[in-house]
């Protein structure tokens, strides 16, 4: 059977898109998840088959992040990541300004040449230049370079002016290849029979009224909901990821900084960014050393689904803050806007989760994704989904290190999750995998497993 269960069950009356859908009888993919990543993923499936994706959306007009743009950041030291974000540049069509990545530690001169090699595998990136001081201050300025011991400079870095806008573009291009799109649904169930995917059960959260779709494939793109939606099934799927507090400062305007800081810059060593925007307002993240995860259990009333938006932490953005004055100064001068909090989803060793799970055939995750690898990722799934795009995913073809069958059920355990990634965003971001043996191990998570007399036989020494 080509396609197993393609008639849809209907309790009561249909919204336009359902009634439309009807016409079809033909839905072979369901994603869940209308943000970036379902939505990349529902543009390239599209093309390969027509009329035959539909997307199930909690959100009335899509979930966007309450800053309206992003940067785009080439310089990874893994190719097959580089390779997936060079694809949502091009996917988005970024405005590119370049990067300017600046460290104080001698050290880390070594990591920034080892990357410049490595990039020379993929193609489309090229022109990667390392600078020296002097270098710097004659092409750049409001910088602060006492203690800088180098940069880099990367031509293809950019930023979504308005994702709103580049996530409509492509929602738009999914919808005349036949793509629906239902909003202010939610996944209800997921269908299975003999640990494979026949279909998927919806609510409608205006009526409570439920519907269910048939389909061959299923991908859980749900965000930071994604592992709430992995226990939807049977059996379930282990999905071991939380979201963590993610700070963003918005700056007003500030045309006398963006003279100088028309760029995207980034201090390796304090782990900060700041770019300007299309209005030549500046945004200022980085990553504490300790962050805050979200309790499964606040999750809930925290994350609602009609504004996900956490409260603001002064005090924790304030050495960010700090930095960022010290490396450009003329960002003390500019007046605050807001300082935004986000939810950010990680994983236990910080890499998304991308491809198929362990547990159901035809099951597949994409969560733990940044928008720098949405387009990326749309595309890889697409091509595991339908068999297409192989000319650019098989080019770096190893997406192991993506694999949700890379971690085993303990992974999965929420008291883990809760302190791991207390560290996970700051040691992840900017860090430097050369270094063995600083890289080597976490330092949280541990003793998941011990013997039943592991407390006796410490005590005893």
């Amino acid at each position: 059977m080509r396609h197993l269960n393609h008639m849809l069950i209907v309790k009561c009356s249909l919204n336009y898109n359902l009634r439309r859908f009807l016409s079809h009888l033909d839905c072979r993919v369901v994603i869940c998840g209308g943000g970036f990543v379902g939505t990349s993923i529902a543009h390239f499936i599209s093309q390969a088959w027509p009329q035959s994706c539909v997307v199930i959306d909690a959100f009335t007009d899509g979930y966007t992040s309450s800053i309206n743009s992003t940067f785009i950041n080439h310089f990874k030291p893994n190719p097959s990541e580089a390779c997936l974000i060079k694809i949502t540049s091009e996917l988005l069509n970024i405005e590119r300004c370049g990067s300017l990545f600046l460290t104080s530690d001698k050290n880390r001169i070594a990591y920034f040449n080892r990357v410049i090699s490595i990039l020379k595998t993929v193609p489309r990136i090229d022109n990667i230049q390392l600078l020296t001081p002097s270098e710097i201050a004659n092409e750049f300025s409001g910088i602060n370079l006492e203690n800088i011991e180098a940069g880099v400079w990367v031509p293809h870095d950019g930023v979504v002016t308005d994702l709103a806008e580049a996530k409509a573009k492509l929602r738009k291009s999914s919808e005349e290849n036949g793509a629906l799109f239902f909003e202010s649904c939610q996944i209800n169930k997921v269908l299975t029979f003999a640990n494979r995917i026949i279909g998927a059960e919806v609510i409608d959260l205006k009526n409570s009224q439920k519907i269910r779709l048939g389909c061959e494939y299923f991908v859980n793109a749900g965000g930071f909901w994604a592992k709430n939606i992995g226990k939807l099934s049977s059996p379930q799927i282990k999905i071991p990821v939380l979201s963590c507090e993610h700070q963003m400062l918005e700056t007003a305007p500030s045309s006398l900084l963006a003279a100088d800081i028309n760029y995207i810059l980034h201090n390796c060593d304090e782990k900060i960014a700041i770019f300007k925007q299309a209005d030549d307002s500046f945004i200022v993240e980085g990553y504490p050393l300790v962050s805050r995860p979200i309790d499964p259990q606040d999750a809930k009333s925290k994350l609602n689904f009609q504004n996900p938006i956490l409260s603001p932490k002064w005090g924790a953005f304030q050495s960010i803050l700090s930095s960022a004055i010290d490396l450009t100064p003329g960002l003390g001068h500019c007046k605050l806007n807001k300082l935004h909090c986000v939810p950010r989803n990680y994983s236990p060793d910080g890499r998304p989760v991308v491809g198929e799970s362990a547990e159901i055939e035809n099951y597949f995750i994409a969560t733990g994704v940044n928008y720098e690898i949405s387009g990326g990722v749309g595309k890889l799934i697409a091509h595991r989904i339908t068999r297409e795009y192989s000319d650019e995913i098989q080019y770096q073809g190893d997406f192991w290190s993506f694999d949700p069958r890379r971690f085993t059920s303990n992974y999965n355990v929420t008291s883990f999750l809760m302190d791991r990634l207390r560290e996970v965003p700051h040691r992840v971001n900017y860090d430097d995998p050369f270094l063995i043996q600083e890289y080597e191990n976490f330092k949280t998570g541990h003793y998941l497993r011990v013997s039943p007399f592991y407390d006796r036989l410490q005590d005893a020494g």
